[in-house]
């Protein structure tokens, strides 16, 4: 007889990837949540993870939460959402991919050594794979959004969901 024994969902949200021979921080890829942008002590620690690049490491922060305040860091172009990217090498300049609602998620580098090849990560794939497999739709589309969509947004979201039958 064979069973299987379902995993428990981790959740998960950040990546540290890790030089195999050396065992250093190479970099570290964080996904932001509700805690990490409003103000209190888990946003104040997420504020110190800076520290990472001037400890020698790459972080990639993804923040796909239209609530909140974002992190302090001037980006002019409008957007809902957005992926920086600071490069250890480059730093305190980084990189940085504003996403507005009605985009596709970008193909985001991910930055190893300096000067090297940059795998690249499909957002938009990720999210859609996750997406199915967590059964998030009931979760995430109950109620309303939080901020409330603009009106012409909201009209595209409905639009959007009603082909979907969500």
């Amino acid at each position: 007889m064979i069973a299987t024994i379902p995993r428990a969902p981790q959740r998960l949200r950040r990546l540290a990837v890790v030089d195999a021979r050396s065992r250093v921080l190479v970099t570290v890829i964080e996904m932001l949540s509700p805690s990490n942008k409003n103000r209190g002590a888990d946003r104040d620690q997420y504020a110190r993870k800076n520290e990472v690049i001037l400890n020698g490491a790459n972080l990639v922060e993804i923040d796909l939460l239209r609530g909140g305040p974002p992190l302090p860091l001037v980006v002019r172009a409008p957007h809902d959402y957005r992926v920086v990217i600071g490069r250890r090498a480059e730093w305190p300049e980084v990189g940085v991919w504003p996403i507005r609602l009605r985009d596709r998620l970008p193909r985001i580098p991910v930055p190893l050594t300096p000067g090297g090849l940059e795998p690249e990560i499909d957002l938009q794939t990720v999210f859609e794979q996750t997406f199915a497999e967590g059964g998030y739709e009931h979760y995430i589309y109950r109620g309303e959004p939080d901020p409330p969509l603009v009106s012409a947004d909201a009209k595209w979201a409905e639009t959007l969901l009603a082909g979907t039958g969500g």
